[in-house]
């Protein structure tokens, strides 16, 4: 009888440990604890290094990266097509690239990111090249990707080990209608030759019943940890995946008190006007983020205001965190400027993109129990 008492107690303490099942999503609990968001400093870009005769900076991208250590950060130059480098403090070192087709020349920036080398690598969505530039962009390489089967599926990009790391959507729902996106593979990894290795994983099942034509992923990868995690425009779930293994860790999230979405499907054949009406009010992720402790979904509204003047600061931004051991959440947050990148256990808000001021500040997330 005390074996049979030991073996059900080691059932429920095995079933306790692990009361996610990646198959079937979880509904994300409340924690008791809250968080805050508190400021702890600011950089403001310095271009006082780039040669005058050379372009100034232009206007930047809000999301920008970080080296593995992060002692470097590089922005893209929307205007100028050019990515500029930057110490972090904010000083820039390097400008990298300018707009053109020729070799080491870009025309439409979807990901790019630093490797473990320190290059940036870049995916040139409109060219359908890898380019790789060394720091002084002195140096680099222009290769064709392989996009037969595969194509880069939004502006993220991951490098390790001479591959790149992206979001997938398979070739056949490319030009198609969105109906069967969610069968598409997830995660691609091309080599710096362009060539598609594999790919796996799969766009969130909640697309069956997508709410608008925006379907493209949001995705961040934690490369030490070997996890990348995704979620899609306008949905408020999650997915983790072990890069290594290629299977789905977790499917997870909570529809927190201003994440709103519509039942009326946003149609892309429609004016822009229409469009513009019917996602105004509404609730958009933005971005996913892996911090040393936290899942973060960051999510906007956007707004009349924001329509009008497109500066990203009008619209209404919230974070929601999630514990990465239970799925659990924190709950909402809200964020008084556009999150721009997330570095270590440091969120980097964009409160200022004039590019004579170009203001960063630094936030971390504090425990109030």
């Amino acid at each position: 009888m005390n074996n049979i008492f030991k073996f059900i107690f080691l059932f429920l303490i095995m079933g306790a440990c692990s009361k996610t099942d990646p198959s079937e999503f979880y509904k994300s609990e409340i924690l008791e604890e809250d968080r805050t968001v508190v400021k702890i400093g600011e950089i403001v870009l310095d271009d006082s290094s780039i040669d005058e005769t050379g372009p100034n900076i232009g206007k930047l991208r809000p999301e920008f990266v970080s080296n593995r250590d992060h002692s470097l950060f590089a922005f893209f130059d929307e205007l100028n097509m050019q990515i500029v480098v930057t110490d972090n403090q904010g000083k820039v070192q390097h400008v990298v690239s300018k707009r053109g087709r020729g070799p080491g020349e870009l025309m439409s920036v979807l990901g790019y990111n630093f490797d473990e080398k320190n290059r940036i690598v870049v995916y040139d969505g409109s060219q359908r090249m890898i380019k790789v530039f060394e720091m002084d962009g002195g140096e680099h390489s222009d290769v064709d990707i392989d996009h037969e089967r595969r194509f880069v599926g939004n502006r993220y990009l991951f490098a390790k080990d001479e591959e790149l790391i992206v979001p997938v959507i398979n070739s056949e729902f490319h030009s198609s209608g969105k109906e069967q996106i969610w069968q598409s593979d997830l995660i691609g990894k091309f080599g710096y030759n362009g060539t598609l290795l594999e790919s796996f994983g799969r766009y969130d099942p909640f697309l069956k019943n997508p709410k608008s034509y925006l379907v493209f992923p949001h995705v961040d990868a934690d490369l030490e940890n070997n996890q990348f995690l995704s979620s899609h425009p306008d949905r408020f779930s999650l997915q983790l995946y072990n890069l290594e293994t290629q299977e789905r860790i977790a499917w997870f999230g909570m529809q927190s008190e201003n994440f709103n979405q519509t039942d009326n499907y946003i149609d892309a054949q429609q004016s822009h006007q229409a469009i513009s009406a019917q996602a105004r009010d509404l609730s958009w992720t933005s971005g996913v983020y892996f911090l040393p402790e936290y899942f973060l979904h960051y999510f906007v509204i956007l707004t009349e205001k924001f329509q009008q003047t497109r500066d990203h600061n009008d619209k209404i931004h919230y974070i929601n965190l999630y514990d990465r051991n239970s799925y659990d959440s924190y709950g909402e947050l809200e964020l008084p400027y556009t999150l721009g990148s997330v570095v270590g256990n440091k969120l980097y808000l964009i409160e200022d993109d004039n590019p004579d001021n170009y203001t960063i500040g630094i936030y971390e997330i504090h425990s109030d129990g």
